[in-house]
């Protein structure tokens, strides 16, 4: 029985809000899955079923240039707005297996000397029936599904808890891999014989999402290895702290940034008045317009009328500034902004 390949991912939330961004990295992954004898979706492939209507043809288009099967689960995602819509009304390509259905399912492609036990999310039902699990037929067995591994990964998850696997399942099915989506960060286990994983989100989907983005690749043979296939279309979260007023921002022009990031500016610090926070802000955001995919910009600064103007509050920054290059910049902004704060405590009384 020779190995078998397989590139296992989830939660890419393709969109049509950024839909070049997304189907960007779906291409990237096709083409990683080039050397592997099938793909498998772990859910959420779609951020919502209005953007799985809107983009669906596409996104087939592109499964169906790859010339092997194409094991997809839905996730909680792919109900988001669906209404009293049907996934019926989606035609899958011809080597896309498409399972929606609650309860499990086994699909059993006929290039594949494997069989795929799919447990898809389905709203408010996460049970299953174990006489629907199939005899072990020597086959390599590999389960599919969507959610958080209730009792084990909890603690790993900022995920609703609506989605929950239950481990009977698991223990049920007997897999010799579980793929699995639903938590956005990557990690893998074994646990009785199974190696249980999440490749964790595809993309950068919201702030908070640190490192570099990923699939998995999988060889299944006498043993299970796994290899984690870093995505570059994906672009990371970085996030820098910016005091305002006090930082010179022309300095942040040669942080590493790619057109694919997700740049978190935290603004801390007081300020004069809200104009002059504010006209600080729009220096920022042209700073990195078309330097990044997008931008946030929290804005934690407070204020005291003419701060700016008090005496003690220019030695102050004058001293910061002469010692600024003997410490790390994180280490001398909470410096920095604990002064400020006590200066505005003292100043404001």
């Amino acid at each position: 029985m020779k190995n078998l390949a397989l590139l296992h991912f989830a939660d890419l939330h393709v969109s049509e809000k950024e839909r070049d961004y997304s189907m960007s990295i779906l291409n990237e992954i096709i083409n990683a899955a080039s050397s592997c004898d099938a793909i498998v979706i772990a859910g959420d492939l779609f951020d919502s079923f209005s953007d799985m209507s809107a983009l669906w043809k596409p996104v087939m288009g592109l499964f169906a240039s790859y010339d092997r099967p194409v094991i997809y689960c839905a996730g909680n995602h792919e109900y988001l707005e669906k209404g009293k819509h049907s996934f019926s009304e989606f035609l899958p390509a011809d080597n896309v297996f498409f399972v929606s259905e609650p309860g499990l399912s086994v699909i059993s492609p006929d290039s594949l000397d494997t069989e795929f036990v799919v447990l898809p999310f389905y709203p408010g039902d996460s049970s299953f029936d174990a006489a629907a699990v199939p005899d072990f037929s020597g086959k390599k067995r590999v389960f599919v599904s969507h959610g958080t591994l209730g009792g084990m990964y909890e603690f790993f998850s900022n995920e609703d808890d609506f989605a929950v696997i239950s481990p009977s399942v698991l223990e049920a099915v007997s897999a010799d891999y579980a793929a699995l989506g639903h938590i956005h960060s990557a990690f893998y286990q074994k646990k009785d014989g199974c190696v249980l994983c999440y490749p964790g989100s595809s993309r950068v989907w919201r702030k908070g999402e640190s490192g570099k983005r990923s699939c998995m690749r999988v060889s299944l043979g006498t043993s299970v290895e796994v290899e984690r296939v870093f995505l570059d279309e994906a672009g990371e979260w970085k996030e820098l702290s910016v005091i305002a007023g006090a930082d010179d921002i022309f300095s942040l022009a040669d942080t590493d940034l790619s057109l694919s990031d997700y740049l978190t500016i935290r603004l801390d610090g007081i300020m004069d008045n809200m104009q002059a926070a504010s006209e600080f802000k729009k220096k920022i955001e042209e700073l990195f317009a078309g330097r990044v995919r997008k931008l946030d910009i929290d804005d934690n600064v407070d204020y005291l009328s003419k701060m700016s103007e008090y005496r003690i509050v220019k030695l102050f920054l004058k001293k910061m500034d002469d010692i600024k290059d003997k410490y790390d910049k994180d280490t001398w902004n909470r410096a920095l902004l604990k002064g400020l704060l006590e200066l505005k405590q003292e100043l404001s009384q």
